[in-house]
């Protein structure tokens, strides 16, 4: 992307349905979502033109299907795509929807994913499904690589299993501030984390993300059309883009390769780590969390764990990170979880955890496809800056 492009397009509307358990179908969740986004823009469906989902892939979550668009109404519609990019299909659908919207394809592009996980209790995905040919050495999910991670960063570094639960129990604390969180209401101490089982040693139930019910949808527009719709425009100021490739066989396991994304983006946004004011980071995992942390500097390689029980991700933090709770405590739409709390954040709409004059968020996403669980090239981290 070219420092020509930032802020040229902006996040113009913004729809979430409940999370939790529904009783609805990924495709009514999804439908709903793009007319709530549709709503909050001050748009009608009919004014959508551009409809990107995120495919169900080899998972089987998120089963939006392209009967999604007729669902929501969408007549008028001239790009109709489905991608998956794991945990980072939001930030890529960012990046498709500026791609459409610059070429003239379209010019109102609505990014959506929806799941009915959680009324169907369909665990599978996530727990008996083999990690491709490593399911013959007990390699059976991703939950194993990021136990892998996590056991790397305590053989490095010395970080403990109390470091690495305060990531989660930060986390439950915002969300017990926020109403539309399924944690609302639970709280959550650092015994009660060393106290859940283990599910892959050494991660505990808590390091888990949550399975549920939800649809969440927004829409990128040029920022002169934003300028005169219903809602405050959120600006797309930077994205970038890294990937595994360059990593050794024990790299793979002892760092997330964000360089690249983060240089891309924050030089295309004109910025650096001081003008961040509120982070969204993928959580699929705690210690997706903890990686992060270091990858993008908010701390040195090998100080996340600390960094994390010293208090850093809260309120009082420097950077408040995952403010509704993340995909732990509020709901886990993938890179949708990230998108659209920055944009809450950065409205001023963001309730019990509102960062106060937030203006510039960075959201982060990482997957990739059959090959992620390989941790092959194909394994990547996305990068997106949204500023008001």
């Amino acid at each position: 992307m070219n420092r020509h492009l930032s802020n040229k397009y902006a996040i113009a509307g913004l729809g979430v349905t409940p999370v939790g358990k529904t009783g609805m179908s990924s495709d009514m969740l999804a439908a709903e979502a793009v007319r709530l986004a549709a709503d909050d823009a001050g748009l009608s469906v009919d004014d959508l033109d551009g409809f990107i989902t995120h495919n169900a892939g080899m998972h089987g979550y998120g089963r939006a299907t392209g009967d999604v668009p007729r669902r929501a109404g969408m007549r008028n519609a001239k790009m109709i795509w489905s991608m998956y990019a794991g945990g980072g299909t939001a930030m890529a659908q960012v990046m498709t929807a500026i791609g459409a919207l610059e070429t003239g394809m379209c010019s109102a592009v609505v990014c959506v994913l929806a799941s009915d996980e959680g009324t169907r209790h369909d665990l599978r995905a996530s727990i008996i499904r083999p990690a491709s040919t490593a399911g013959a050495y007990g390699m059976f999910t991703p939950g194993a690589i990021h136990a892998m991670m996590f056991r790397r960063h305590m053989h490095d570094y010395g970080t403990t299993p109390e470091q690495l639960g305060m990531i989660a129990v930060t986390q439950r604390a915002y969300a017990n501030k926020r109403p539309d969180a399924i944690m609302h209401g639970r709280t959550m101490t650092i015994d009660d984390y060393l106290d859940s089982p283990p599910v892959v040693e050494p991660l505990r139930r808590f390091d888990y993300c949550l399975v549920s019910d939800h649809g969440v949808a927004f829409i990128v527009t040029s920022a002169e059309r934003a300028r005169d719709l219903k809602t405050q425009p959120v600006h797309i100021s930077g994205v970038g883009m890294s990937h595994q490739l360059k990593l050794s066989p024990k790299e793979q396991y002892s760092m997330l390769d964000i360089t690249e994304a983060k240089e891309q983006a924050f030089s295309m946004a004109g910025i650096t780590m001081r003008d961040i004011d509120v982070a969204q980071l993928y959580d699929c995992w705690t210690v997706t969390v903890l990686y992060e942390l270091e990858g993008y500097g908010f701390c040195a390689r090998g100080e996340g764990g600390a960094y994390a029980a010293d208090g850093m991700l809260g309120p009082d933090g420097p950077i408040p990170v995952n403010t509704q709770g993340g995909g732990l405590s509020w709901t886990h739409a993938r890179g949708h979880t990230q998108i659209s709390e920055a944009v809450r954040q950065l409205r001023g709409e963001a309730g019990g955890t509102q960062v106060k004059d937030a203006e510039v968020a960075l959201c982060a996403g990482h997957g990739g496809d059959t090959s992620y669980y390989d941790q092959t090239p194909c394994y990547q981290h996305l990068t997106v800056v949204l500023q008001k």
